[in-house]
């Protein structure tokens, strides 16, 4: 999803949920839930063909403040071979849900 259409996803109450997805060392991604066409549809943020990328909160926080998204969950993974060693979602901490 393009940030045009969030904003015009979030003026429109259709966006249903928001996740910052921080893998091991990785930057952090934006991943919205929406409605479409009366289907739940799930993209990472994009900026012209690239993902968005962001080095720290502030800057996920400052790009959904602007379209007015107020609230996210924090998805933090480990990507670390003994953290997935049992099966692919060890490495995965509990969301937590984020104001701002």
């Amino acid at each position: 999803m393009q940030i045009s259409q969030m904003q015009t996803y979030a003026q429109s109450k259709l966006i249903t949920a928001v996740k910052f997805i921080e893998s091991g060392c990785s930057p952090i991604v934006i991943e919205l839930s929406y409605i479409k066409d009366k289907a739940v549809h799930r993209e990472l943020l994009r900026r012209g063909g690239d993902v968005v990328t962001c080095k720290c909160l502030e800057q996920a926080y400052n790009i959904c403040r602007d379209a007015g998204i107020h609230q996210a969950e924090l998805v933090q993974t480990m990507t670390h071979d003994e953290a997935g060693a049992d099966y692919t979602r060890a490495g995965e901490q509990p969301a937590m849900s984020l104001r701002f």
